[in-house]
């Protein structure tokens, strides 16, 4: 129904003429290789996107990095996982791109089922997908709360010279959460940045959208260091820096630091 208003507003039109299958044709028309250039924005997002992208010292990803999925590329011969960061983002986005380029080629074949080309990526990126080895459905929460990298995560991240991992995903709070985990085999910053429920039952034009006023910008220079200020929910203007763990002592930075008795 939302894509019905949205297409009368495109269309210029009364809400009532727009029907059920011009809303399916207009995502149809989204990703067909085949329509007009205006109308196939998301397969030029999918061909533009990355599954990772790294800058500097810091690594963007949507979900998150698990001991399971850290290394691992589908279709890769003997499942075999790589722990060098730079080669595995470009084998994953590699890899991503064939898929995107196989849908392109042939945009009808296989229908709605396994067969159809292009979906190990598509299978890639819902839930449980790649058998739940997945960078894309995976948060760095546990139980709804910040939780430390797992070392098999921090390991390869450090000795590939990753600081910062930053992410999104899972809505949290109305501020960009920080985890910081330190181990022997070095010492990895999380930034997880989507406030997008910052505030539950709130209303906006569509209906409830739990959205809220909490924005935030967060700022990634290249060393991995960043700065965070925006505003909370309430209104509440925010400023920290986020400094790399490695370099901060326990006693000199408190954000995104787990105290003893588990709060962070």
């Amino acid at each position: 129904e939302r894509r019905k208003i949205e297409l009368a507003q495109i269309e210029n039109c009364d809400l009532e003429k727009v029907t059920d299958d011009d809303v399916v044709k207009s995502f149809e028309k989204e990703v067909d290789p085949n329509a007009p250039e205006k109308d196939k924005f998301m397969l030029r997002y999918l061909e533009e996107g990355k599954l990772l992208h790294r800058f500097g010292k810091t690594l963007f990803v949507h979900g998150a990095l698990k001991e399971d999925s850290f290394g691992k590329v589908p279709n890769k011969m003997n499942n075999r996982k790589c722990y060098e960061v730079s080669t595995w983002v470009a084998d994953l986005n590699a890899w991503a791109k064939g898929q995107v380029d196989e849908f392109k080629a042939k945009p009808s074949e296989g229908k709605n089922t396994k067969g159809r080309k292009g979906h190990g990526l598509m299978d890639y990126g819902v839930p449980k997908g790649y058998d739940g080895k997945t960078v894309i459905c995976a948060s760095f929460l546990k139980d709804g709360n910040a939780a430390p990298l797992q070392p098999g995560v921090v390991y390869p991240l450090a000795a590939s010279g990753i600081s910062t991992v930053v992410s999104g995903h899972i809505p949290h709070g109305d501020c960009p959460t920080v985890i910081r985990t330190r181990l022997d085999e070095g010492a990895v910053t999380v930034v997880m940045a989507d406030t997008s429920y910052s505030k539950m039952g709130h209303e906006s034009d569509w209906g409830v959208d739990n959205r809220g006023g909490a924005v935030s910008e967060v700022i990634i220079n290249r060393d991995g260091t960043a700065f965070v200020h925006g505003k909370l929910a309430d209104g509440s203007e925010i400023e920290y820096d986020v400094p790399l763990s490695e370099k901060a002592a326990m006693d000199e930075v408190l954000v995104g630091d787990q105290q003893p008795d588990d709060w962070w």
